[in-house]
């Protein structure tokens, strides 16, 4: 842990959250891309735990889909980023298994039509994706119906295991 990139959280910051699990997982995500954005070589991302790797591929996970759904993910490059990684493994142990049943069904579908999803289009072929591949729509009902029950048990193993997030500062 001694080389692990761990920023630093003001406690006022986590106080102000404290009764928003999503504001409370986006304080977290946002300072790991500002410590990202600050490195030009791209090599901090390595040194993040895994913990903060997972959360990190959560929150993107999470903002797409909550804006344009799994094929919004896919179209902007994600698709692998989430689906070919351990971030179902590790938040099952976190306890967000809701999610974790979705993601493993997107995933199956990702894999199904993978070359299809990730080939090359103009934004008139992308918008016809949500039209040709509406196997999404029912996980991404899912999605929204357990989204904020599931932020709020990802809020509590961080805020259990804090230390492998973030450092909090007086």
């Amino acid at each position: 842990m001694s080389d692990a990139m761990v920023p630093v959280i003001e406690k006022h910051e986590l106080d102000a959250v404290q009764n928003n699990a999503g504001k409370y997982l986006l304080l977290f995500i946002e300072k790991y891309f500002q410590v990202l954005s600050s490195d030009p070589t791209g090599q901090v991302q390595n040194k993040f735990t895994t913990e903060q790797n997972i959360l990190l591929a959560f929150g993107v996970m999470d903002g797409e889909v909550c804006n344009g759904g799994f094929i919004q993910l896919i179209e902007n490059g994600y698709g692998s980023y989430i689906f070919d990684s351990p971030l179902s493994d590790h938040l099952r142990l976190w306890g967000a298994v809701q999610i974790v049943s979705i993601i493993d069904e997107a995933r199956s579908i990702y894999h199904q039509k993978k070359e299809i999803l990730e080939r090359e289009k103009t934004l008139e072929e992308f918008a016809k994706l949500y039209l040709e591949h509406k196997e999404f729509e029912p996980i991404e009902d899912q999605f929204n119906t357990v989204i904020d029950p599931e932020r709020a048990i990802i809020k509590q193993y961080i805020k259990s295991n804090i230390s492998l997030f973030a450092k909090v500062a007086d």
